[in-house]
């Protein structure tokens, strides 16, 4: 029978992410097919795992090592929102501030915006998004598990699916509340932060 093990990801600066590796004992996760071994990427061990001698990677892929043994994989994950605070209280006292929804209805904008980019068409389709709730909702409908509740949205409103988004399916991927609501804070600071030239926000993925 599988482990059941929590999906942990951290979303950090790059000043972080760089001291956190350089100061906590850790084993890079790994991904093994017929070509040999390479990194993950992102994947990290802060527990014991075998170790490739040459590579200095757990031994194990991590898909292997999560689902035979139980394996605890953390996903540090550089995102360049927070490389544009120079501490936490920069940062909570944007997130504490409303921002100009009608941002996202900018295709210059949305276009620059982490997970929501390519949805220019499905957003304005859709009823207006005003609220952290209702994007955290859109972020949860564009996976596909949840794309089939797009109709019920256009016709009756975000409040129709506020229960069913975040029901689990037997099958297909979706997101977690605490997930779309955290990624949905996420954007909503990159909305407030975007520079005059609107910079791309750079996440690293998997």
């Amino acid at each position: 029978m599988p482990y059941i093990i929590p999906d942990l990801d951290l979303d950090m600066s790059k000043k972080t992410n760089d001291v956190m590796l350089k100061t906590l004992h850790h084993i890079p996760a790994s991904k093994l097919n017929d070509k040999g071994i390479s990194p993950h990427g992102v994947g990290n061990y802060f527990m014991d795992i075998p170790v490739d001698r040459i590579s200095g990677l757990a031994s194990i892929d991590y898909k292997r090592a999560e689902e035979e043994f139980g394996y605890i994989k953390i996903d540090f994950l550089h995102n360049s929102v927070y490389d544009r605070f120079e501490n936490r209280q920069e940062l909570l006292d944007v997130v504490d501030v409303e921002p100009d929804w009608s941002m996202l209805y900018q295709k210059s904008i949305l276009e620059r915006l982490p997970h929501i980019s390519n949805y220019w068409t499905l957003i304005n389709q859709l009823p207006k998004i005003d609220s952290i709730e209702k994007l955290a909702m859109f972020i949860a409908l564009i996976r596909p598990a949840k794309r089939r509740l797009i109709p019920i949205v256009e016709k009756h409103g975000w409040k129709s699916i506020e229960r069913d988004i975040w029901v689990k399916e037997d099958e297909g991927y979706q997101f977690k509340k605490s997930h779309a609501i955290a990624f949905a804070i996420m954007i909503k600071v990159a909305l407030q932060t975007l520079d005059k030239e609107h910079e791309d926000i750079y996440i690293q993925e998997v």
